[in-house]
């Protein structure tokens, strides 16, 4: 850890496949069981369908699906992730409970130790947390990717 510069931010730590991601916690929504997903038709392959929160239809997406194309999405044990960034809200699917923890600003670093992973273009940092990396989640990449086809 950096002694320059103090400033702190919650993140959100969490997994998808093998993979570990990191969120902003400003961004997290709310943590949801993964039930009642409404599947949809004519949708590109990583949106598994909607569901109904709190009164809103949210698309649910699976990154791992998105990183690596004809992958088949697993449904346990695991979590939506309900995020929300300039108005638009989406839901992704996660494994496992996340950690939610304070971490210096200056430990956000450029992409290096995960370049090669399938994930990197769905990650714009990376942070050392507790000896492991996790990749910074491009949020704005995943928002846009809900529509694409």
């Amino acid at each position: 850890m950096s002694e320059k510069n103090n400033e702190k931010e919650q993140v959100l730590f969490f997994t998808v496949s093998d993979q570990r991601f990191a969120v902003p916690f400003r961004l997290a929504t709310e943590i949801s069981p993964p039930h009642n997903i409404l599947p949809l038709i004519n949708v590109a392959p990583h949106v598994l369908g909607v569901i109904n929160f709190k009164g809103k239809v949210l698309p649910v997406l699976d990154i791992l699906k998105i990183a690596v194309p004809g992958h088949k999405t697993r449904f346990e044990p695991g979590n939506i992730l309900i995020m929300h960034k300039n108005g638009i809200e989406i839901g992704i699917l996660i494994d496992g409970i996340p950690k939610i923890d304070s971490v210096d600003l200056s430990d956000f670093v450029p992409l290096s130790g995960l370049k090669e992973s399938p994930f990197s273009g769905l990650m714009v940092q990376e942070i050392k947390y507790e000896d492991v990396l996790y990749g910074v989640l491009d949020t704005d990449a995943v928002i846009k990717s809900k529509a694409a086809k």
